[in-house]
Parts: C-alpha cells; sequence; structure tokens
C-alpha cells in the first residue's frame, strides 16, 4: 500500500513530508507548518502541525522516540 499527498512537499524530515502552508502565526487553527507521514501499523496518516519549523522537526523526533 502506498500513500498519495494531493501537495508538493516543501521538504522531507525522518519520514514525515513538511508542507510550509505560510498562514500567518496569528490565526488559531490554521498553522504554518504542517508534516504528514503514514502509519503502517494501522494503515492511517500521522498529522503533526507547528508554528516554527523548529517546533515541528522536534515534534517529529518525538513522535519517532516512541
Amino acid at each position: 500500500m502506498s500513500m498519495y499527498l494531493n501537495f508538493e512537499p516543501h521538504s522531507w524530515y525522518r519520514g514525515f513530508a513538511i508542507e510550509k502552508t505560510g498562514i500567518s502565526h496569528n490565526d488559531i487553527t490554521n498553522y504554518p507548518y504542517n508534516a504528514y507521514t503514514d502509519d503502517g501499523n494501522t494503515y492511517t496518516i500521522v498529522e503533526l502541525h507547528a508554528t516554527t519549523l523548529k517546533q515541528l522537526k522536534q515534534s517529529i523526533t518525538n513522535y519517532r522516540s516512541k
């Protein structure tokens, strides 16, 4: 089974496709950085969101260490 995302990723980090949406930091519901990957155990998409790229990479590192 392969995963298809309908966007061109900004970059990749530890298996996550990172998308930079460019949305303002003032908007509470939308984040300027999003990361997506597939979970092979549950066949679902894992989404992580952050306001800065550094926070997003830290969230990815925390997710991978569990």
